[in-house]
């Protein structure tokens, strides 16, 4: 399918010889029951829970489809990367559950060409088919930027632009569809998969080693934590830097974000960027609330969410007495989980029933343990930690 009319140029290819494939093969696996027992009426058995024959996939089906929604992601990723690095853009089958890309082209997965129907023939599971249809489509259009402008220096970087172009796959899919609450929902799924115990193990997914170490993160022990770590907790390190840089008072609050990416894609424009490079340009950026050393540095970040492993559980206490007409909230903030040196702005909010959270303000956490106190102007009951999920923690 052509797309001649708009810019650039979007051509999809479905493949015949494996849509008849697949189609047999589900032919083969579908085992549909045959009404002679319906005969019986005394039987037991309704119609209407028979299993029948799969519906037959159609890849040519949802091409008009896809290509809207690859050119529209474009557009999308244009407002914030700038203009299509390309002329054209073709996307073609690829057998498996994986997409590749290199400039002007995108291979996706099969999976992406199907109905959802036929999708669960297949034996996809729910979130295995959100990521064939959603998600990995956009991820791989994204890399037209994040891959193929800019590139690894090496295996320790690739996280930049596996994590830059999922984050930017699902700021897509939440603004084309705000009420289905995509970008809230895969950073929960990522955080559990990094925090869930390794079948067999007493360690979590996490603890298989920091975002640094690449395709070393894959071993017999751990077969999934590449996939786990570099996707996961590199699209949470991307989408905690859009969350610091982002000025909630600013008629474009994504101003400096946006800045970001443009600066590094012009600057390593068709060449290698490592994560130093990468954490020049977030200095570059920073607002003094990032400054949490004093630095005018990012070490503190990225050597807890790059270079070494842990996830911070916090944990919160605390008590209210009346000030004047309004409030004063002491406490203490716990930290677990990673070691006495690790620095983070935690939010802490108001909850009111009812209502949306009220921001009490930031703690930023110096060891076990870090006091606290602020006014508020209704007393609290409760306080959230981090309810708009701004930081890769956990919570009680």
């Amino acid at each position: 399918m052509e797309r001649a009319a708009e810019q650039p140029k979007i051509q999809l290819y479905a493949n015949k010889e494996l849509e008849d494939a697949i189609a047999s093969r589900l032919r083969e696996h579908a085992q549909p029951r045959h009404p002679p027992s319906l005969s019986d009426p005394n039987s037991g058995i309704r119609p209407d829970t028979l299993a029948v024959e799969p519906p037959l996939p159609s890849p040519a089906a949802v091409l008009k489809q896809l290509g809207k929604g690859v050119l529209d992601s474009i557009h999308f990723y244009e407002k914030l990367n700038g203009e299509f690095p390309f002329d054209h853009l073709d996307v073609a089958q690829i057998p498996g559950s994986f997409g590749q890309g290199w400039p002007g082209l995108v291979y996706l997965s099969t999976l992406a060409f199907l109905p959802a129907q036929a999708q669960e023939s297949a034996g996809l599971r729910e979130w295995e088919q959100r990521e064939a249809s959603d998600l990995l489509p956009f991820h791989e259009v994204a890399h037209q930027w994040w891959g193929n402008v800019v590139g690894s220096a090496t295996y320790r970087d690739a996280w930049i632009q596996e994590g830059m172009a999922n984050y930017l796959a699902l700021l897509y899919l939440d603004a084309r569809k705000p009420s289905s609450h995509y970008l809230p929902a895969w950073l929960e799924r990522y955080r559990e998969s990094l925090v869930a115990k390794v079948p067999g193990s007493n360690e979590s997914t996490d603890e298989a080693g920091p975002l640094s170490l690449g395709p070393r993160l894959r071993s017999s022990k751990m077969p999934d934590a590449y996939r786990t770590i570099i996707y996961g907790k590199g699209t949470w390190v991307i989408h905690m830097l859009h969350e610091m840089l982002h000025d909630p008072a600013a008629k474009d609050g994504d101003t400096r974000f946006r800045d970001l990416l443009q600066a590094i894609l012009t600057k390593y424009r068709f060449r290698a960027l490592t994560a130093e490079d990468f954490q020049r340009e977030v200095e570059r950026q920073m607002t003094p609330a990032m400054d949490l050393e004093g630095t005018r540095r990012m070490d503190w970040f990225f050597d807890e969410w790059v270079r070494e492993t842990g996830i911070p559980h916090y944990s919160v206490k605390f008590e209210v007495k009346p000030h004047g007409n309004e409030f004063l909230v002491t406490g203490r903030l716990e930290q677990d989980e990673v070691d006495d040196l690790f620095t983070a702005p935690v939010p802490l909010y108001v909850a009111r029933p009812g209502t949306r959270p009220d921001r009490l303000g930031i703690v930023i956490t110096t060891g076990p343990a870090t006091r606290f106190h602020f006014i508020s102007h209704i007393r609290p009951t409760h306080l959230l930690i981090d309810p708009h999920l701004t930081l890769l923690c956990q919570t009680n």
